[in-house]
């Protein structure tokens, strides 16, 4: 049949984390010892058991013979679940793909974009893009990518796309996958496999801007999580030679510890995504009014989109706690950021953190950097209150203008 059959994971180095979380914390509880946790970047990974250390640890003996046997048998009930498992997902993504077929062929736009569109990302799932451009005749100075923030979809920068395009400046923002109208990945909506596919999503909305304004500066801009997908093209030559400048809105660098599970359980929060990527984190369901409002200083756009089909108000799957990850490797990185960067946050924002945003400015190889601080405002600066985002906005104007 030509299946080709995914490889299986090293469940040893991915358990080993949680494991020691656990033995860490017995230990604490009979000791009635609190002390601190060691960082992340502590943590030791042993090596994958081998087949003959694992026999030597069963209460009976076996022979190298019998212990071939066990292993092959243990191989194949992974395989048989792995393969049942896939068949489910083909089912769920085939009905995925109708779904949202039929949402995008019904849906009508009201963003004011000109066009839209729907392209096939390396995956073969559907990406839709909205386009915003100077009016008819007016040749665009510049193209803007814009980069949504998580649960977010590219229509919430409408606001501030037909301010650009006012100026001269047209406009591509995309729903990242799992999003918007955007295909998500095993079918599921809010879920990415790798935080990397949207990196190399950007890549090919980025290929689509510079189709349709061939020999203009291109640039990127990215809010909170779509601030981090930017920063992290941005570490690839590929794509930062491509990119005029990026503006990053309230840049996830490091997430708000008022928003992060408690510290005792984030190992095993962070073992246990690698193992089950789609479960939903604990307390599921969806976010709450409150929590959702509080990132908006605009209440009454933040109450009506609280209601907007397209936004993704589930809480987040366990597949997020990667993300962790990728924030760690990003910050002890951001020498490798050369483009010419405008990062404006609020340092009264609750969400994302504006002290690592300064960092950034002060450890990015780039001499063309500046960071524009907005005390009293939220997390989305561009739906903030009329005085914070008019003048944020014209801010980014000026910034994107004076380099075309």
């Amino acid at each position: 049949m030509g299946l080709a059959w995914p490889a299986l994971p090293d469940v040893g180095k991915q358990l080993a984390p949680v494991g020691e979380a656990l033995g860490s914390a017995a230990t604490r509880v009979r000791g009635l010892q609190l002390p601190a946790l060691p960082p992340l970047s502590t943590l030791q990974v042993p090596a994958m058991p081998t087949l003959e250390s694992l026999a030597a640890m069963l209460p009976i003996r076996l022979t190298a013979e019998e212990a071939a046997i066990l292993g092959i048998a243990g191989g194949a009930l992974v395989l048989a679940c792995s393969v049942l498992s896939s068949r489910a997902e083909a089912r769920r993504m085939a009905a995925h793909r109708a779904e949202m077929d039929a949402r995008r062929s019904k849906y009508v736009d009201d963003s004011g974009a000109g066009t839209t569109a729907a392209i096939p990302n390396a995956q073969g799932l559907k990406l839709f893009l909205r386009h915003w451009t100077p009016e008819a005749g007016q040749p665009a100075a510049g193209v803007v990518v814009m980069v949504h923030g998580f649960a977010m979809h590219g229509g919430t920068f409408a606001r501030v796309a037909r301010q650009l395009a006012t100026q001269g400046l047209a406009t591509v923002a995309s729903d990242l996958q799992g999003n918007g109208l955007s295909d998500g990945a095993a079918g599921l909506r809010g879920y990415v496999r790798r935080f990397d596919d949207y990196v190399d999503d950007l890549d090919r909305v980025m290929a689509s801007a510079s189709e349709r304004h061939p020999g203009v500066p291109l640039f990127l801009l990215g809010e909170s999580l779509g601030g981090t997908v930017v920063l992290q093209a941005l570490r690839r030559r590929g794509v930062a030679d491509k990119v005029r400048g990026a503006v990053l809105m309230a840049p996830a660098i490091r997430v708000s510890p008022r928003l992060m599970p408690p510290p005792v359980i984030l190992p095993l929060l962070i073992g246990l995504s690698l193992l089950f990527p789609t479960l939903s984190l604990p307390g599921g369901g969806t976010i709450p009014r409150e929590h959702w409002v509080g990132a908006f200083g605009d209440t009454a756009w933040a109450e009506a989109a609280y209601g907007d089909p397209l936004i993704t108000l589930q809480t987040p799957r366990l597949n997020m706690m990667q993300i962790l990850l990728v924030l760690r490797d990003l910050y002890g990185n951001l020498e490798q950021i050369r483009t010419p960067l405008l990062v404006c946050h609020s340092p009264d924002d609750v969400r994302t953190q504006a002290d690592y945003s300064q960092h950034l400015v002060q450890r990015a190889a780039g001499e063309d950097k500046e960071m524009l601080l907005v005390p009293g405002g939220r997390h989305s600066l561009f739906l903030d209150t009329p005085e914070i985002s008019s003048r944020v906005t014209a801010h980014v104007i000026k910034w994107l203008a004076s380099r075309c």
